[in-house]
């Protein structure tokens, strides 16, 4: 299964997000499926992306990074993933991350007085 990691700072609407997915590095070829699911709606936002290409990152595991949008009027999302063999298109249990979603802070007006 893949692994899913996420800013632990708040996610605002209407922003991207990144997301690092990672792989034990002795797999065989593998790809990740990822996309990000509204709870409110059951829709879902952004993706599904294909990531095919890794980098060993020196602790025994391969990852790659990927921006998802988060768009406006949004509560609750989901990233979920999964992993996919590439020879036999075997597949992993899915993941899935549930995260909070924050709207965008509101304009400043000078006050006048």
């Amino acid at each position: 299964m893949p692994v899913l990691e996420l800013p632990r700072n708040e996610i605002l609407a209407g922003r991207l997000v990144k997301v690092r997915v990672q792989l034990p590095e002795l797999m065989p070829r593998i790809y990740v499926k990822i996309w990000v699911y509204d709870r409110q709606t059951y829709l879902i936002l952004d993706g599904p992306h294909w990531i095919t290409e890794f980098k060993p990152n020196g602790l025994g595991k391969i990852q790659a990074t990927v921006e998802l949008e988060i768009p406006y009027g949004c509560m609750e999302v989901e990233f979920e993933a999964i992993a996919v063999e590439m020879q036999t298109q075997r597949e992993s249990h899915k993941v899935t991350v549930h995260r909070q979603v924050l709207p965008p802070a509101g304009p400043t007006l000078p006050l006048n007085g």
